[in-house]
């Protein structure tokens, strides 16, 4: 009682954060009275998928500093996903025991689920951030920044990452199918539900890698771009008489481009997959798809969008979305909730 009395002399911080591959993105909005007296946005780079030390202490920072802090990420797991319908337990026909699951029913007869053991490992990764105050749903994130655009034809909205991708399908009546898949090489699909995610093939399975990467005929896997070296990538391609600060900012576009390239093809094929269990399968009472509409978070390349809409042969949109961003809003409006 004698903290909620005391609130409006104390600034308020809200912090999003996201993991992404190798990019810890930040953003920090200091607020009193409803007006921002500052704001904040820095990336970090990220070591064995954890943290990064500097960004668990600058969280920890404001943390100390300001009573009424809020950190939210969202949930990056296999174990979560949508469903079209409204009452908890027809969630059986999806494969999903509710018992074992965080449920949150949606207007319009939709509704999302994780599983209580993912809740709790994805909270463990901000530990030393001083713990995790909001995680939210991928596909709140997705529905509360496309609601406004909904319309009768159905569209399928793809959340892009550098790592992960949250598809969401969905018209002005209803949401109807998404699914959530990570990225990166290696990829194990083996945590899957097996009734609503498909077969994933790594970029380490495709073929014809000449066709997608053209004259780097040096590289046999295009799964191992994540993780080239920039250094050996400099050796290879640019010549020594380069102006060296010119030369490694060509590198790095030019190695951007090729991991962009890579991202695309994994994301054709789990769009394609995707896309034909949403038409075959008689639980999603699909219609037919009339538009993609990706949420570009990072800067997805030209050759890129290219790539996927040459392979999809669908008319494609882009939407620029800062996650960050979108979190911070999502905290207010929780916020909001909460305090009636």
């Amino acid at each position: 009682m004698l903290k909620f009395l005391l609130r409006p002399f104390f600034s308020t911080v809200l912090i999003g954060v996201n993991l992404d591959a190798k990019i810890c993105a930040l953003k920090i909005v200091v607020m009193k009275n409803k007006t921002i007296k500052s704001s904040l946005t820095k990336e970090f780079k990220i070591v064995d998928k954890e943290l990064p030390v500097e960004a668990a202490k600058l969280i920890a920072s404001y943390k100390r500093r300001h009573p009424f802090t809020y950190l939210s990420a969202i949930s990056k797991t296999y174990n979560q996903g949508l469903a079209h319908c409204s009452k908890k337990t027809d969630l059986l026909k999806f494969g999903v025991n509710a018992k074992t699951s965080k449920i949150i029913e949606m207007p319009h007869n939709w509704l999302f689920y994780i599983q209580q053991l993912a809740v709790d490992e994805n909270r463990v990764k901000f530990i030393r951030a001083l713990g995790l105050d909001y995680l939210f749903s991928p596909f709140i994130l997705v529905y509360e920044n496309v609601k406004k655009t909904l319309t009768k034809e159905m569209q399928l909205f793809v959340l892009q990452e550098r790592g992960s991708i949250t598809l969401f399908v969905a018209d002005e009546q209803s949401v109807y199918f998404g699914g959530f898949f990570m990225m990166e090489s290696g990829l194990d699909s083996s945590g899957e539900d097996q009734n609503t995610m498909m077969e994933v093939h790594s970029l380490k399975e495709m073929k014809d890698l000449d066709t997608v990467i053209g004259s780097i005929d040096e590289l046999n896997e295009i799964g191992e771009l994540e993780d080239l070296d920039e250094d050996l990538i400099r050796k290879e391609f640019m010549p020594e008489e380069i102006d060296s600060q010119k030369a490694q900012e060509a590198e790095i576009s030019h190695l951007e481009e090729l991991r962009d390239l890579a991202r695309a093809s994994n994301a054709t094929e789990i769009l394609k997959h995707s896309i034909s269990e949403f038409y075959s399968n008689e639980v999603y009472s699909a219609r037919f798809i009339e538009k993609i509409v990706i949420l570009d978070t990072y800067g997805i390349t030209e050759q890129a969008i290219e790539h996927i809409r040459g392979n999809l042969m669908l008319d494609i949109e882009i939407r620029s979305l800062s996650i960050p961003d979108a979190l911070i809003e999502l905290a207010k409006a929780e916020m909001k909730d909460n305090q009636g």
